[in-house]
């Protein structure tokens, strides 16, 4: 048998870090100052909303998730690994951990779903032929598009612009989602079925990060939400938590009444 270790105490495995973490970040552009000292931890596995009025830093906190804009102070780590700090070739590996779902879903209107789902796969793997088709087809089914694939993006609803953004967002297979106000544009019915792909997702163990105004949309999928006003992280906690503050801009957000 191993004795104990030299101090007396028992160690364990190292513990695994946060699948994001922001650490005292700020963002400005020209002279707004968008983001404040902000500072977010999301473990593996779990479901983050990050709330917010229109304009207050939500989408550029994503964009600071993914690398696409650099902070100007702070860090941004995905998976323990410092954004900043990486070559370019490695901040190219860490995206690829990463799928996005744009606001807009952003399709290449030239492009087919089928063409569009199979974009980040030619690009980013050397993967051939069947493969391909067999990860495009399994994506497009898991949203429900499996019977679109070749229709262009001009001929679908918003709802299914949607689901094929969220299906190429997931043809890699990434361990982590970000998904950028999807129930804008769309109607109550189609933003649940959205809600409910999310869901899926968080149940197949994605680290998951929806940002919204729509708090009464996404409280039944995250396991913590924040509110971010005016550059500064206002409420972080539980959808409960949060519905019992007395904050009026919070409790307006948790109900989905801000407008």
């Amino acid at each position: 048998m191993s004795g104990p270790a030299s101090n007396g105490v028992q160690r364990g495995p190292p513990l695994q870090p946060a699948a994001i973490r922001l650490d005292h970040v700020f963002k400005s552009f020209d002279r707004n100052e968008v983001l404040k000292d902000v500072s977010i931890e999301i473990p593996h596995g779990h479901a983050f909303g990050l709330l917010g009025r229109s304009g207050t830093g939500k989408s550029v906190t994503l964009s600071l998730m993914i690398g696409l804009i650099p902070v100007d102070r702070g860090a941004v780590l995905i998976e323990g690994k410092d954004l900043q700090k990486l070559s370019r070739e490695d901040l190219l590996d860490a995206r690829k951990r990463i799928g996005f779902l744009f606001q807009q879903a952003a399709l290449f209107d030239s492009l087919s779903v089928r063409e569009n789902v199979e974009f980040p796969l030619r690009r980013h793997t050397k993967k051939r032929g069947s493969e391909i088709r067999d990860i495009v087809h399994r994506s497009l089914e898991s949203v429900g598009l499996e019977h679109d694939a070749d229709k262009m993006p001009a001929a679908l609803s918003g709802g299914m612009h949607k689901r094929a953004g969220l299906a190429r967002a997931l043809a890699l297979d990434p361990p982590i989602v970000l998904a950028d106000e999807p129930s804008s544009g769309l109607d109550a019915i189609t933003a649940s079925e959205i809600y409910d792909l999310l869901h899926k997702l968080r149940e197949r163990g994605k680290t998951l990060v929806v940002v919204t105004h729509d708090g009464s949309g996404v409280r039944g999928i995250v396991d913590e939400m924040a509110v971010l006003d005016q550059g500064r992280i206002v409420a972080c906690g539980t959808a409960g938590e949060l519905a019992a503050s007395d904050n009026k801009l919070v409790h307006e957000l948790i109900r989905g009444e801000e407008r």
